[in-house]
């Protein structure tokens, strides 16, 4: 929801009336926020009570273990004597569709995390997998960030991010994080060179500006 103004229901409620019969809205909705679109008169589709998901899910999974062998080789590791590496590969896909609950974000981060080696399954109980987002997130700004210094490097460059009402361009990052700054002043070519260490995490959008990939 945001400070000010309409959330994304209560404008569609509002307009609704207004909006021409030839144009479709499709709108997905978190299943624990369901009654958010109380108000909306749509037909609606569960996607929770579809295989579809799940097939896709593990179509996206077997193409992402086709084009990048390292994925495989990181989860043979997990092969017992008695385990083929064709089953060992496909229990794991199972175990990971069950985690992401539908999540195609959460299968994307798992994948990427194991192609770049920063998760190697060394057992069959998975113990090194995160089990939800924040996890993964975690991992990531861990593994970017190993100590406390670095980390206070882009602080202030996530704090002026994530207090900001809508999308800010690069200036406009870069001259709110030196108003941050009391006695210090952060030169321009410092700054960029701290903002490329959260290239993963905040993406440019076609209008110049950034906001956090998650």
């Amino acid at each position: 929801r945001p400070d000010y103004g309409h959330t994304i229901t209560s404008f569609l409620a509002r307009h609704i009336t207004e909006m021409p019969s030839w144009l479709k809205v499709v709108a997905t909705v978190r299943t624990q926020f369901l009654e958010l679109t109380k108000q909306l008169p749509y037909s609606r589709l569960s996607l929770d009570e579809s295989d579809n998901v799940n097939k896709d899910l593990l179509e996206y999974f077997n193409a992402r273990v086709q084009a990048a062998p390292i994925i495989e080789t990181n989860i043979k590791c997990s092969t017992g004597k008695s385990e083929g590496v064709h089953n060992s590969v496909m229990k794991f896909a199972q175990y990971v569709l069950h985690l992401s609950q539908g999540s195609f974000l959460f299968l994307k981060l798992i994948l990427d995390l194991l192609e770049r080696s920063h998760i190697v399954v060394k057992s069959t109980n998975y113990k090194v997998v995160p089990i939800s987002l924040a996890q993964i997130f975690l991992l990531q700004f861990n593994l970017r960030f190993p100590t406390v210094q670095s980390f206070e490097k882009v602080t202030h460059i996530l704090s002026v991010c994530l207090s900001a009402l809508y999308p800010l361009t690069l200036v406009e990052i870069y001259y709110s994080v030196n108003s941050l700054l009391v006695n210090t002043f952060l030169p321009w070519d410092e700054f960029c060179h701290r903002f490329e260490s959260l290239t993963d995490f905040l993406v440019k959008r076609i209008d110049n500006t950034y906001m956090f990939f998650h």
